[in-house]
C-alpha cells in the first residue's frame, strides 16, 4: 500500500511539473508573433530601443508616444543619473508569546537622464494584436560615436569647471582666514 501511494505521488508530481512547464503565460501568448526586435532591440553597430504606446484611436498619437518613449530609453542608455533610497524599520512590542513584530521596508529609485539624440530615427513599427503600438528607434553607428564623444567631453568640461570652482572657493576661504587672523592679531595688540 505504501509503494502504491509513493507511485501515485510521483505520478501526480510529474504531471504537475510537466503541465506547469507546458502552459504559456499571457505575455508569451501576446508576443508569440511579435517581431524579434520587440524583445531584442539591437542594431548592427548602433544602439536601439523600443517604446510602446497603449491602444489609441489615433495611430499618429500612438506612434508619436511610442517613439518618444523609445527615445527616452535611448537617453537613459547614453546618460543616466540614478538616486536610490532604502529604508528598513523593524519594531517589536510585547513580551514572550505576546510579542508582535512589525517590519517595513521601502525601496525608492529615481532615474533622470539627459542626452542629445542627434540622428535618432524610427526604424520599425509593429501594431500588436491587443492594439498597443511598438516602435524601434535607433541611432546609426556613426552618430553613436559622435554622441558618446560629445557626452564624454561635456562631462569632462563640467568636472573641470566644478574642480576650478572648488579650488577658487578654497582659496577664498584661506584668504578670509588669513585676514581674520591678521585682524585678530591687531585687535589683540590694541587692547
Amino acid at each position: 500500500m505504501k509503494k502504491v501511494m509513493q507511485l501515485f505521488f510521483v505520478i501526480c508530481l510529474s504531471l504537475f511539473v510537466f503541465t506547469g512547464c507546458a502552459t504559456t503565460s499571457g505575455w508569451q501568448k501576446e508576443f508569440a508573433n511579435a517581431p524579434e526586435w520587440v524583445s531584442n532591440p539591437s542594431i548592427e553597430g548602433g544602439i536601439g530601443a523600443v517604446g510602446v504606446a497603449e491602444k489609441s484611436r489615433s495611430t499618429h498619437k500612438a506612434r508619436t508616444v511610442a517613439t518618444l518613449r523609445a527615445r527616452a530609453e535611448l537617453a537613459r542608455m547614453i546618460n543616466s543619473d540614478v538616486a536610490n533610497l532604502l529604508k528598513d524599520f523593524t519594531e517589536t512590542a510585547g513580551i514572550g508569546d505576546d510579542e508582535t513584530m512589525n517590519a517595513t521596508f521601502l525601496d525608492v529609485s529615481k532615474s533622470t537622464s539627459q542626452a542629445a539624440l542627434k540622428g535618432s530615427r524610427q526604424i520599425r513599427m509593429w501594431p500588436a494584436p491587443d492594439g498597443d503600438t511598438y516602435v524601434l528607434v535607433a541611432i546609426e553607428p556613426a552618430k553613436v560615436k559622435e554622441i558618446v564623444k560629445e557626452s564624454v567631453e561635456s562631462n569632462l568640461k563640467k568636472d573641470n569647471a566644478l574642480w576650478q570652482q572648488f579650488r577658487s572657493n578654497k582659496a577664498h576661504e584661506e584668504l578670509e582666514n588669513e585676514i581674520r587672523k591678521t585682524f585678530e592679531k591687531y585687535k589683540a595688540l590694541g587692547k
